[in-house]
């Protein structure tokens, strides 16, 4: 044969954007590489050589794989990366590499299972831009679709923040699967700028090239036709395929070429018995044994589990490695995992389970990893020993501490077939299963009740059972749970006891269903609370802000509420910058008409969790700030703020993902970009599906309705706003958040059913005095006076509605009602009075950058007799918002 490679033939293409992007690095420029296929199609080879072109542009070349052997073992192909270069630092190095920011990723990388994901994740990314600064760094990993999901957060995460960081990130895996992991890598896949590569399989003639490199020079076409339509121009299957051509002496003509197509693909696995079968007969059991335990195993431990000598391994595994089956590194690995799979998939279902039983407690007396041992355990027969059982659930504990909940609950599961502590076992499920989203992760709880002991302990689980129920919307069910909790403890008093008793009161009070009579307990019960001490007493002040902002009653005892649980910072001082009870208060804040201090609380909120390196209630608080910035007509702050929410959904925010799309589309179309906001609701029916069952999930019919009013279409947007009306019997009145009257008014309005939109708009005036604050009152009034026809009567409500509004910190409402008003105004032959209002409201949208308002209060001025003042042309104001 010539020193072709097989797997780089035909991949002149694929290899010059990849120096491409190599160059790029060594610039300080970042770039992702996909290199997407199925197995042996050259995806390793392309990486290896990838490697090559890195270093020898100066770029220090970092390597890791995954293995599905590894998919339970958090963050292992970081590991992979990280720790070998850290390990080999000077000491001095490595302290100012896990200084700042970075220091949170030091736990992880010095064995300890203990942090916050969306810390380690800040840490992570720090650590790997320190070390770029050092010089440009390539991470190149392969097999990604084998690896642990919370590597692929990382990549994930570092891939959209590359920027102007010398970094290659280049990923080689095959189609995703539709598992988690496999969402993760059709995130990185979307990323705009990513190089994607999909290695085109072999076309005739490069197989032909092959087939002569095989010593088949004058091979007929109808033979090399046969190879390439057996193999599907996979480059590994045609090598492997030529190599029992060639043993079983198969003449290169067409003849020869029936007797290929019958071989296809299962040639991989009949070359590599076939070259077993020329090695001592303990050659198989010693590759068995390396299948189990995976790539890179101590030879110590193959012997072990191959019932073999360590000297006859290290001998066997030379002359494997000669044949071409094995690497010949210190440490036993496969050629290619294809190889490995062939080895393993030989395997019977009992054999496999029985020896991944073995490897388990081999790995565990050479005290690895707890995740490597329980990734056998999870392969294996219950093998009926406590200590299985004490090592799954440390290993849960650690993949719990990274975020890795679903993980997590795998190992529990597969705890509870060992003997030992099945109550806590079903404790600990409960609350993994509930962390990952697991739809059945109520009955869990139910299960781990029954099995826990009376007291104490079950207290503590209906707690968490009632927050999980909060969480899926469930309050009745989560005051009942309270409720039942506090039975638990009769008689003793304690922290416990006061947060149950909290934590009942504010299920209550967010269940439109409890009735009067437990409103009013827990109104006698909270009211009493002037100077709140505990979080359970702020928490209950909080909650009946809320409670009263969802039955529409009295903003300004609400408002004393909410500032008297938020104690200047101490609620969030005392909660932590997680806890939803802050959100209770942040949401009567700009429903009364002190956005300003809601901006406050969410900006500590923020700071807070950022500075303890939390990433997903950090994504919340922006989601938040955006919400404040959209109520004051801070277009473009509410867009970005909602961008810099939704950056975090491919790590798991998952909580007001949908609010966050509702505000950027309130945001975009105010300034007129209608395109970007179809843009931002183009979503798959599942990833909908999924957003439903958040607590903000009928924002998304929000969205889809204002979309459905810029279009011109109103029977679509009352169609969305429907189901809001029904959904407001389970969590009270709607006219803070998530307000669907207004625009439910202007679709009516363009279907013409008008009597519709005059009950409507009736309604949401009503609710709104009843409320008191003047901005939902004044933009209430405005979107009657669409609907009704007196002309007199259709001026005195604009006119309520700009006084009520001139006093509030709503600039756009302020400016939509002044634009109404001096547009009425001049149609009544009254042009010197429209032009004060028209003027104040071009003024005002301008300021907002909203360029469609702004465009109507200069034509409605033009037509009084008005001369606008001159749009700036230089400076800061000139700017557009997307400019700004």
């Amino acid at each position: 044969m010539s020193g072709r490679s097989p797997r780089l033939l035909e991949r002149t293409a694929e290899l010059a954007a990849l120096a491409a992007a190599c160059d790029a690095a060594g610039q300080e420029r970042g770039s992702l590489a996909l290199i997407e296929g199925e197995g042996g199609i050259g995806k390793t080879s392309l990486l290896a050589q990838t490697a090559e072109l890195a270093a020898a542009r100066g770029l220090t070349v970092l390597r890791a794989a995954g293995h599905d052997l590894e998919r339970d073992f958090a963050f292992g192909v970081v590991r992979q990366l990280l720790e070998g270069p850290l390990r080999r630092a000077p000491d001095d190095e490595r302290q100012a590499l896990l200084s700042g920011a970075a220091a949170l990723a030091a736990p992880l990388l010095q064995g300890e299972l203990i942090g916050d994901p969306g810390s380690l994740q800040h840490g992570l990314f720090w650590l790997v831009c320190g070390m770029a600064e050092r010089g440009p760094l390539a991470l190149l990993v392969d097999d990604a679709h084998l690896a642990d999901v919370g590597s692929l957060r990382l990549l994930t995460y570092l891939s959209s923040r590359l920027g102007d960081v010398g970094i290659l990130v280049a990923v080689a895996h095959r189609p995703p699967a539709d598992d988690e992991a496999g969402e993760l890598l059709r995130h990185l896949r979307a990323r705009r700028g990513a190089l994607r590569l999909s290695p085109a399989p072999l076309t005739p003639g490069g197989v032909g090239l092959l087939v002569a490199d095989a010593g088949m020079p004058g091979a007929a076409p109808g033979f090399v036709a046969a190879c390439a339509e057996s193999t599907r121009g996979n480059p590994l299957y045609v090598q492997e395929l030529l190599a029992v051509v060639t043993r079983r002496a198969i003449p290169p003509t067409d003849a020869g070429g029936d007797a290929v197509r019958r071989l296809g693909p299962v040639a991989v696995a009949e070359a590599v018995f076939l070259s077993l079968s020329r090695h001592d007969p303990h050659a198989t059991a010693l590759v068995r044994a390396l299948a189990v335990l995976g790539e890179g195993a101590r030879p110590a431990d193959v012997a072990r589990l191959a019932s073999l000598p360590v000297a006859q391994t290290v001998e066997l595994a030379a002359s494997l490695a000669r044949d071409g089956l094995l690497d010949g590194g210190e440490r036993l690995t496969f050629v290619h995992p294809v190889v490995a799979a062939a080895v393993a998939d030989d395997l019977q279902p009992l054999e496999l389970a029985h020896a991944h039983g073995l490897a388990a407690a081999i790995r565990r007396d050479a005290a690895d990893d707890d995740g490597l041992v329980a990734a056998h355990l999870l392969k294996a027969a219950p093998l009926g020993e406590p200590w299985a059982a004490a090592v799954l659930q440390r290993a849960a504990a650690g993949a719990t501490a990274l975020g890795e909940h679903a993980t997590s609950a795998r190992l529990l599961r597969r705890a509870l077939e060992e003997p030992g502590d099945h109550a806590g076992t079903l404790a600990l499920l409960a609350g993994a299963e509930a962390a990952a989203g697991g739809p059945a992760a109520a009955a869990r709880f139910e299960q781990a009740l029954a099995a826990a002991e009376p007291g104490e302990a079950r207290a503590a689980l209906r707690l968490r059972l009632g927050r999980h129920l909060i969480q899926r919307g469930r309050f009745g069910d989560a005051a009942a749970t309270f409720a039942a909790g506090q039975e638990d403890l009769v008689g003793a008093p304690g922290a416990l006891a006061d947060e149950l008793r909290a934590s009942w009161a504010g299920a209550a009070l967010w269940d439109a269903q409890q009735g009067p009579e437990a409103y009013e307990a827990v109104v006698a019960t909270i009211d009493e609370l002037t100077d709140p001490q505990t979080p359970g007493e702020r928490a209950a002040l909080a909650n009946l802000g809320r409670a009263l902002l969802v039955r529409a009653q009295d903003h300004g005892r609400a408002l004393t509420l909410a500032r008297r649980a938020w104690g200047d910072g101490a609620l969030l001082e005392a909660v932590g910058p997680e806890d939803f009870t802050l959100y209770a208060v942040t949401a009567v804040l700009i429903a009364a008409d002190a956005p300003a201090e809601a901006a406050a609380a969410y900006h500590a909120i923020r700071d807070a969790a950022r500075e303890r390196g939390l990433l997903l209630p950090a994504a919340t608080a922006s989601y938040g700030l955006a919400s404040c910035h959209l109520r004051v007509g801070a277009l473009a702050d509410a867009a970005a703020e909602a961008a810099l929410a939704l950056d975090a959904e491919p790590h798991g925010w998952a909580l007001f993902a949908a609010g966050s799309r509702w505000v950027s589309v309130l945001a975009l179309l105010g300034q007129g970009r209608q395109a970007e906001a179809e843009a931002i609701m183009e979503l798959d029916p599942q990833r909908v599906a999924s957003m439903r069952t958040a607590i903000d999930g009928r924002a998304l019919d929000l969205a889809t309705a204002e979309l459905a009013l810029a279009r011109g279409d109103g029977p679509a947007a009352v169609a969305s706003l429907d189901g809001l009306a029904e959904i407001e019997r389970a969590v009270g009145v709607l006219i803070g958040q998530f307000n669907w009257r207004p625009p439910m008014v202007r679709a009516l309005l363009l279907t013409g059913d008008r009597e519709r939109a005059l009950a409507v708009a009736d309604e949401s005036v009503a609710l709104c005095r009843s409320w008191g604050a003047p901005t939902l009152l004044g933009g209430a009034l405005h979107h009657r006076a669409l609907v009704v026809q007196d002309a007199d009567e259709r001026l005195a409500l604009l006119r309520e509605a700009t006084a009520l509004l001139a006093t509030t910190p709503a600039a756009l409402d302020q400016a939509a009602a002044g634009a109404a008003l001096g547009t009425e105004l001049r149609a009544r032959g009254e042009r010197e009075q429209a032009r004060g209002p028209l003027r104040l409201a071009l003024d005002l949208a301008t300021d907002c950058g909203a360029a469609p308002l702004a465009a109507t209060a200069r034509a409605e001025l033009v037509a009084a007799g008005g001369r606008p003042r001159r749009a700036r042309s230089t400076g800061v104001e000139a700017l557009t918002p997307g400019e700004l």
